[in-house]
């Protein structure tokens, strides 16, 4: 269901779609959380992804990157905004594009190798769900790496209402939707959090169990 306030950040993509480029963010903010990822996914997944999936895609900037390290990788982004879609499929020749949503993944089970998601979690209406479907397109020992705007654990609890969670809050979504949390890290200055998972029926020795992980 397209909730009234869901709806209003989705037209405001679709409009910000035609300047998402040329945004100042793009060098300040998303361009380095991303190099980050991409360094945290050669440090902490061990093998060369066959199928890679980014969730909440906008233009494909992150899987252009994916694809200049691992060119034989299947590149697959989902996004709901038309325009951040019809974009990426411009941009972006080498990977497929296609309309979706978080809680709902237009893929088959167990059908990719790692997830990516870089600032769209906090647009998802529910985390936990999102998660679970996550869970089901990976295939065994498939990880998941997260990256969004993160907020200080004093801070959320007097924003109940906000879906920017705090590195603890993100360690126990993932619990909750069956991930071990295998690794965190802060980057940009501290507000983005990376989060790595890994189903819990793959989990090794090293994963932190209990609490946020160093």
């Amino acid at each position: 269901m397209v909730t009234p306030s869901k709806r209003n950040a989705l037209s405001r993509f679709q409009r910000w779609s035609s300047t998402y480029e040329r945004s100042w963010l793009q060098l300040r903010f998303f361009e380095p959380a991303q190099q980050a990822v991409l360094e945290v996914m050669e440090h902490h997944i061990p093998t060369r992804p066959n199928a890679v999936l980014d969730v909440g895609c906008g233009t494909g900037r992150l899987l252009q990157s994916i694809h200049e390290r691992w060119p034989d990788a299947d590149l697959m982004g989902i996004d709901p905004t038309p325009g951040m879609v019809e974009r990426a499929r411009q941009l972006t020749p080498s990977a497929t594009f296609e309309m979706g949503f978080a809680e709902a993944l237009p893929l088959s089970d167990a059908s990719v190798d790692v997830v990516v998601s870089t600032f769209a979690f906090h647009h998802w209406s529910d985390q936990g769900a999102g998660l679970r479907e996550v869970a089901r397109v990976l295939r065994p020992e498939g990880h998941f790496v997260l990256a969004d705007a993160v907020v200080p654990g004093w801070l959320s609890r007097f924003l109940p209402w906000s879906r920017l969670r705090s590195p603890a809050q993100v360690h126990i979504l993932f619990q909750q939707a069956g991930w071990h949390a295998l690794h965190q890290q802060s980057t940009v200055t501290g507000w983005v959090l990376i989060t790595v998972g890994r189903n819990e029926s793959a989990a090794g020795e090293n994963e932190c169990k209990h609490e946020p992980c160093e």
